[in-house]
C-alpha cells in the first residue's frame, strides 16, 4: 500500500468536520447503520436526519437527542422533500444500495439536497494488506464496492460539481473485528473460525504490520446552483 497518499484522521466525525461544520445545518445521514455519527453531528449543532431500514431503526429508538431524528428510507427514495438538506453523507454505506438502485440514489441526492448543498461519499478503498482483509472473513464486497465507485465518479453528470477526492485511513483493532463478527455471524463455532483466521493475519508477520489501517476514498460533490 501507498501510504503517502493517505491521511491518518481520528474518528468518522472528525472527517465530516473536515468538510462541514454541522451548527445550523440540516443533514442526512444515509445508512446512519449505530446512529453514532448522526448523534455525534447532532451534538456538533447538526439537525441531523438518521435513515437505514424499519429493522436497524427500531434498534435507535432510544437513542434520544433533541437534534437526532431516525426514520427508515432509503437511499434510492429519501424520505425528504425536495432541496432540504445542506449536505447527506454516505459514510460507508453507498455500496449497500441495491446496484440498480445506484443511479437513482444520485438523483434523490440531488433533489433532496439545497442547491450548493454537499454531497459526501466515505468508501473502503480495498488497499490489500489493510483492515478490509480482516473483513474479507466476514463478507467479500470488493466487486460491489469497485462499482459503487464507478457510479460515484458519475455524479458531475446528474448536477454536480467535484469539490474534492482524498485518501484517509483510521486505526482498527481486533476488538473492532470482533465486533464486526458478532453483529454478522450468528452461530458461536463460525465466530470463532472467523476470530482465528483474523489473529492469524495480524500477528507475528511484519509485512502486516499495517493490517489495522482502515482506508477509505472520500468523495465529495458540490450541487450546482440553480
Amino acid at each position: 500500500m501507498n501510504l503517502i497518499k493517505y491521511k491518518r484522521v481520528n474518528s468518522e466525525l472528525d472527517l465530516i468536520l473536515k468538510y462541514i461544520t454541522p451548527k445550523n445545518k440540516t443533514i442526512i445521514d444515509a445508512g446512519c447503520g449505530s446512529g453514532y455519527l448522526t448523534l455525534k453531528l447532532a451534538n456538533a449543532g447538526g439537525k441531523v436526519s438518521g435513515i437505514d431500514t424499519p429493522a436497524i431503526v427500531k434498534k435507535l429508538i432510544n437513542l434520544k437527542h433533541k437534534n437526532a431524528f431516525f426514520k427508515p428510507g432509503k437511499s434510492e427514495n429519501l424520505p425528504f422533500e425536495n432541496n432540504f438538506a445542506d449536505a447527506i453523507i454516505y459514510y460507508s454505506s453507498f455500496h449497500h444500495v441495491a446496484k440498480d438502485k445506484m443511479t437513482k440514489a444520485i438523483e434523490e441526492c440531488n433533489r433532496v439536497l439545497k442547491p450548493g448543498g454537499l454531497a459526501v461519499f466515505v468508501e473502503p478503498s480495498l488497499e490489500k494488506g489493510c483492515y478490509f482483509e480482516l473483513l474479507r472473513i466476514v463478507l467479500d464486497e470488493r466487486k460491489i464496492q469497485k462499482y459503487a465507485y464507478k457510479i460515484i465518479k458519475t455524479i458531475p453528470n446528474y448536477g454536480f460539481n467535484p469539490v474534492t477526492e482524498k485518501h484517509i485511513y483510521l486505526i482498527r483493532t481486533l476488538n473492532d473485528f470482533s465486533d464486526l463478527v458478532n453483529k454478522f455471524i450468528k452461530n458461536k463455532k463460525d465466530k470463532k473460525t472467523a476470530i482465528l483466521k483474523a489473529e492469524k493475519k495480524t500477528t507475528n508477520s511484519e509485512k502486516n504490520n499495517h493490517l489495522f489501517r482502515s482506508t477509505a476514498r472520500v468523495n465529495i460533490y458540490k450541487k450546482i446552483h440553480k
